[in-house]
């Protein structure tokens, strides 16, 4: 349950000591020694806890495309001739929402440093950009679509909340953050702060995230979607069903197994619910490790498995209440019986830390994920006889961990146009220029190549790594057209 705090007026005492004055915090830049009054700290301690950013990017969004956004901040927004990127990681806890429970946030990731100066007007600045993937696609989008108040925490969507640095004005203190170890320009944060997310990435479009939901779908008009690229996802097992499947099928060790479409959306539709769907006659238990509703790479799999987001809306007369819509209901976690357990997840690492566990396990994940070359640990499945990466170890450096050819062509279906989602009118601090970089580094193939990704930019620097297929208006819910 959400916890609301009733604020009371409390009359304060006038005094002297009330007004008085609080010393600003020096802005200092390089390390102080150990007889500084503050100690011993390194530049990058002090630049992150006594200089206040000049320039704040708060991204949301997709845990898919989390290794892009990586790439992007590491060689797109920073001018490191000025001074090197700060990585920032944050100790603190998000509440979940949906389950009500708390969730570590290793899924917050933070740089500081100075932008590139055609970024900023013309003029490098401090620049501090947070990336917060947790919970998902639609996590990020429903920030856009909420009502934001940097008052009162508790009235924003629980991403809202995120890592905060630079000093404590009102108090005079520097902030908190301290070198994480020995790493060498790489600090631990503990303070937050409730941040209007700037620009949303997502697996899907916002349309197909909300289909059901009226409020929302108005709201949608208030956001632009910009296409990126086609992202790829893929069917991973754990090793005892990866093993399974082949001897169910007569393969040898080094031989991929392969499922069918039919078979996982008959699971995840509910049809059937056991592992004998995958192979006949077989009574083990089976979990199906989900994403939740949050997720574009869970309404990825609806879309592609389900047909849902793309149907009627309806079942049976009735709206479905808590799926995103469409012509198949999908199961959740209510859904599990004696031979299928549904576990749904917060973030793409969560499904492969339960893949790697012993039994028969199953679920999506986005293609970005290197497949590991350990015979114990997770491997993913082709899908009606075509392999979702480029061979047995999963090392080809010109896919980058993808059959990128086979999605690129078309033969390969299970792929989504993602989405970069900005705001329709320039906000009141306009950061259209950071904003159009993060989505530049996104759909730009000669600006890099990122795994997970098949380029529908139309570029030349890397012709062969362009899609020769596309979708109708970049619907995800039209089928691939081939042979562009």
């Amino acid at each position: 349950m959400k916890i609301k705090f009733i604020a009371a007026a409390v009359m304060a005492v006038c005094s002297s000591a009330a007004f008085a004055a609080v010393a600003p915090v020096v802005c200092v830049t390089s390390a102080t020694d150990a007889t500084a009054t503050a100690g011993a700290k390194t530049a990058a301690e002090n630049l992150v806890n006594t200089c206040a950013p000049e320039q704040v990017l708060y991204i949301g969004g997709s845990s898919a495309l989390a290794k892009g956004v990586d790439a992007i901040a590491a060689a797109d927004l920073f001018d490191t001739s000025v001074t090197p990127i700060i990585a920032l990681a944050s100790t603190e806890a998000v509440r979940n929402n949906a389950e009500d429970k708390l969730t570590q946030q290793g899924n917050i990731k933070a740089w500081y440093g100075m932008s590139k100066a055609e970024l900023t007007g013309g003029a490098s600045k401090r620049l501090f950009v947070v990336y917060n993937k947790f919970n998902g696609s639609a996590a990020g989008v429903s920030q856009m679509l909420a009502k934001f108040d940097p008052k009162d925490a508790t009235k924003n969507v629980a991403e809202a909340l995120v890592m905060s640095v630079g000093p404590d004005v009102k108090a005079g203190k520097a902030g908190t953050c301290v070198q994480n170890g020995a790493i060498a320009n790489s600090l631990v944060c503990d303070a937050k702060a409730p941040m209007l997310v700037d620009i949303a990435i997502s697996d899907v479009a916002p349309v197909e995230l909300y289909k059901l939901n009226v409020l929302a779908k108005n709201a949608l008009t208030t956001v632009v979607a910009t296409p990126l690229a086609l992202q790829g996802f893929g069917v991973a097992v754990s090793a005892d069903l990866y093993a399974a499947l082949q001897a169910d099928q007569g393969l040898s060790a080094s031989d991929k197994p392969s499922i069918s479409r039919a078979a996982y959306a008959s699971l995840v539709t509910g049809s059937l619910k056991s592992a004998a769907a995958l192979i006949p006659g077989s009574t083990a238990a089976l979990r199906l490790d989900r994403r939740d509703d949050l997720s574009g790479t869970q309404a990825s799999s609806n879309i592609y498995f389900a047909n849902n987001a793309c149907g009627t809306n309806m079942l049976k007369g009735k709206p479905i209440k808590g799926v995103f819509g469409g012509l198949l209901p999908v199961i959740g976690t209510a859904d599990s019986g004696a031979g299928l357990t549904v576990n749904e997840w917060a973030v793409g690492d969560d499904v492969i830390t339960d893949l790697n566990l012993p039994g028969f396990a199953i679920g999506v994940i986005a293609l970005g994920k290197v497949e590991p070359s350990a015979s114990t640990q997770w491997k993913y499945v082709k899908l009606d006889g075509v392999s979702p990466i480029a061979d047995a170890r999963n090392h080809d450096a010109l896919n980058n961990g993808m059959n990128r050819d086979a999605i690129a062509s078309g033969d390969y279906g299970f792929a989504m146009i993602a989405s970069a989602v900005t705001y329709a009118k320039v906000q009141k601090i306009d950061k259209t220029l950071l904003t159009n970089a993060v989505i530049a580094g996104l759909q730009n193939s000669n600006q890099h190549n990122l795994a997970g990704l098949a380029y529908i930019d139309g570029a030349t620097g890397r012709s062969a790594l362009q899609s020769k297929v596309k979708r109708t208006a970049h619907n995800n819910c039209s089928p691939l057209i081939k042979g562009l």
